[in-house]
């Protein structure tokens, strides 16, 4: 997420320094633009229900590990 988000600013900057100010860049600009905020979306699709299922695996092994505990 963070690599692709960075290379999408990159493009953006690209884009434009090689036009002239926002006249010949504002394609590569949004190229750029859109190639950052895909590379984060996909980065928060990815980490958020990740998140939630970390927490959820936590909880369950916790649970596990006091009802051994009880056993033993």
């Amino acid at each position: 997420g963070l690599l692709g988000t960075v290379t999408g600013m990159v493009n953006m900057f690209d884009g434009l320094g090689h036009g002239s100010g926002f006249d010949g860049g504002e394609a590569a600009i949004a190229r750029g633009i859109a190639e950052a905020l895909h590379a984060t979306e996909l980065s928060l699709v990815v980490a958020v229900p990740g998140y939630f299922v970390t927490r959820l695996l936590d909880r369950r092994a916790a649970r596990l590990r006091s009802e051994l505990e009880q056993l033993r």
